[in-house]
């Protein structure tokens, strides 16, 4: 049994709620300290995260609750998941990331959990150049918040696919043809990236999965177009 504390006139609480509420406590100490900035406009404030109120209520969410995209691909979702790619915007990655996580928690609560989060892979070349997976720091607060690990060992993109935006719908399958090489014991993974379309690499990547073994794989992307027929 945990150990508990009381405090007078309050209900008695395991040591893990205190300990909660004082690193809430401390962050909310720090926010007055160094103010939080909006990762869109710049404000700061003390509300305790990177995306202030109006910022937050301005984002196009995707209107249909229990898919696996956070947002459609339009208003400042292009423009913040460029910047992570593009401008090393590791903030965006993370608020980004929290947000996903609030609806994968939600999903995951009338549905069977998953054993591992996989992001997918960026090609070793493209990860020199680039210093990080934009996919992998989104998924980071998703495998936190659900308590599940994060999958990247055995996990890679083994062809240096060329940027799918740049090459014509007719090229973008052959591109990412057998792009990926898993080796994976979890039966039911999520996979997470930034952007899906039609998918093109989402699909891929998948197909390598299933090939590993995967028994069921959920999708989870931060963006996607509604009813796009445009690939990825």
């Amino acid at each position: 049994m945990p150990r508990k504390a009381h405090f007078p006139g309050n209900p008695w609480y395991s040591i893990r709620t205190i300990r909660e509420q004082v690193a809430m406590k401390l962050k909310k100490l720090f926010s007055y300290l160094i103010p939080y900035t909006c990762i869109l406009c710049g404000i700061k404030s003390n509300c305790l995260q990177d995306l202030c109120k109006g910022c937050y209520r301005d984002l196009p969410f995707y209107p249909v609750q229990d898919s696996g995209a956070l947002l459609t691909y339009d208003g400042p979702a292009p423009d913040l998941i460029l910047s992570i790619k593009f401008q090393h915007n590791l903030s965006a990655a993370r608020v980004l990331g929290e947000l996903l996580a609030e609806k994968c928690q939600q999903f995951y609560k009338k549905n069977p959990h998953p054993l591992a989060i996989i992001p997918i892979p960026l090609h070793r070349d493209r990860l020199k150049e680039r210093g990080f997976n934009q996919a992998l720091e989104i998924a980071r607060p998703v495998a936190a918040r659900l308590g599940i690990p994060l999958q990247t060992k055995k996990i890679h993109r083994i062809k240096p696919t060329l940027a799918q935006a740049t090459l014509p719908q007719s090229k973008r399958q052959s591109n990412v043809s057998k792009a990926f090489s898993v080796q994976t014991t979890y039966q039911h993974v999520a996979v997470i990236d930034d952007v899906y379309t039609t998918g093109n690499t989402m699909e891929e990547f998948c197909r390598t999965l299933t090939m590993a073994g995967v028994k069921k794989i959920d999708t989870w992307v931060v963006a996607r177009p509604v009813f796009s027929t445009v690939k990825d």
